[in-house]
Formats: C-alpha cells, structure tokens, sequence
C-alpha cells in the first residue's frame, strides 16, 4: 500500500513509528522521485521490505506471508529489505522484478543508470533473512531464488 506517511511502511511495525522516518532514508538519497509507476506523492523512504517473506495486502491484491523464518529455503541467501531504486520506490514492498536494487553507492558505475533494466552488475545494498547485511549485485537481487522463500 503506498502511503506518504512512513509509519504505516511495511518495515514500521516492527521497528515502531518513533525513528521509522530516519531509519528508512538514505542519508544520500536526495529525495528525487521519477517514479515509473507514477506514484504521487512519492514515497519518501529508502528501504523496502521483501513483500514474499512478510506479505502483503491492498485491496484485491494479497501475498501471503512465510509462517516463519524457519520454514525459508537457504535464509543466508534469501533479502529481507534492499534499498530499492527511486524510480521504482513506490509503495515499501520489494517485489523482486517489478522493483530494482537502487545502485547509487557503486562507486564503479561510470555509466548513468538511466534505464532500469541496465546495469544488472552495479551494486547495491540488501540484508538477508539470517541478519547479514551484502553489497549484491542488480542482477543478485532480481534472481527468484533470492526473493522468494520456497526456492
């Protein structure tokens, strides 16, 4: 559910709504929101929350959610939250491909990241179920087996 107001983030219940607004932003996100969904206003976190691991319900729209960590196939390799690209930072839930890795820290990007599907070995950050945070790559993040809980 897209909301501008970051307590009611997928990540806020967990974290309570008293520091969710600084936890969930980059100190180097600049805000710019070019949003390919067209979301207005624009969602003003960061971070967002593996939609196939907690779920997710909006209207007609429902992912049910793991019963548990335990029950997750390899939870070293399976996100947890990534820092999502702001042109598609739309709504808190990281959907795998609908969603992109944001690769702003990659300090060997020499190329501007001007279409989404390119730059699939730029880097950017994500923690995992088993509490370790990686540097992975666009393309790691965007692999089924890393995102969704059965495989």
């Amino acid at each position: 559910m897209h909301s501008d107001d970051v307590t009611k983030s997928a990540i806020a219940k967990y974290v309570g709504p008293s520091v969710i607004a600084d936890l969930l932003k980059c100190p180097s996100d600049e805000g710019r929101r070019t949003n390919m969904w067209g979301s207005d206003p624009p969602y003003k976190c960061s971070y967002t929350l593996n939609c196939f691991v907690s779920g997710w319900q909006t209207g007609t729209f429902t992912v049910d959610r793991t019963a548990s960590l335990m029950q997750l196939k390899n939870p070293s390799e399976k996100i947890l939250i990534v820092e999502e690209d702001e042109r598609s930072l739309n709504d808190g839930g990281f959907w795998g491909r609908g969603d992109y890795l944001a690769i702003r820290h990659d300090r060997q990007r020499v190329l501007p990241d001007t279409f989404q599907a390119a730059n699939m070995e730029r880097r950017g950050n994500a923690s995992f179920c088993d509490g370790h945070a990686e540097y992975i790559t666009r393309g790691y993040a965007h692999d089924p087996v890393t995102y969704e809980p059965g495989k």
